[in-house]
């Protein structure tokens, strides 16, 4: 999601960055090919591809050549080296950063604990956007999250980071697939 959400920008003709601590820029673009030419990745890689397809992979493979959407590595020593690699950017309008529990820490850091880390990159991160000026997306992981609740719908506690999501984000959104941990659900609700 988080790429599309940076080639949609991209394609408005606005800086983008896209850290990511996952992935290499071979793959993410393997991705956004995958994305704009409307195929599943495995068949993008099998080769799996009907000439209207591969019509549609090229066309997408046009259009994202231009894009001012630079793919950087998350992984660095530190915060500071990490955000340094946005300085040769120019006219960024949105970081996305895929995902927070990989970002670096800052320099001199003492590990205290991983809520205490992730609560102090959050509020590097912040301030790094502010400076900026830019929109700043942030993909996390829900590290409290228990599948078999009663309600298993992502709140801000599955988030963990000790309450600094909800000091420095605006907007928090969560994904939930229905189908997921009521199979079925979605399909009897839609039918009644």
């Amino acid at each position: 999601m988080a790429l599309g959400v940076a080639l949609r920008v991209a394609q408005q003709g606005l800086g983008v960055a896209f850290l990511s601590g996952e992935m290499d820029e071979e793959r993410l673009m393997e991705r956004a090919l995958a994305i704009e030419g409307r195929v599943t990745v495995d068949d993008l890689r099998a080769a799996k591809l009907s000439d209207q397809t591969r019509a549609g992979v090229g066309g997408a493979a046009v259009r994202l050549r231009g894009l001012p959407l630079a793919m950087l590595p998350l992984a660095a020593e530190d915060f500071d080296t990490m955000a340094d690699r946005l300085d040769p950017l120019r006219q960024l309008s949105l970081v996305v950063v895929d995902y927070l529990q990989l970002v670096p820490p800052p320099r001199g850091l003492t590990r205290v604990t991983q809520d205490e880390d992730t609560a102090l990159v959050l509020r590097h991160l912040k301030a790094l956007a502010l400076e900026r000026q830019v929109a700043l997306l942030l993909v996390a992981q829900l590290p409290r999250f228990q599948a078999g609740r009663e309600n298993p719908r992502p709140t801000l506690e599955d988030y963990g980071v000790l309450g600094a999501l909800k000091q420095h984000a605006d907007v928090v959104l969560s994904i939930f697939r229905e189908e997921m941990y009521r199979p079925g659900a979605a399909w009897k609700e839609r039918r009644s």
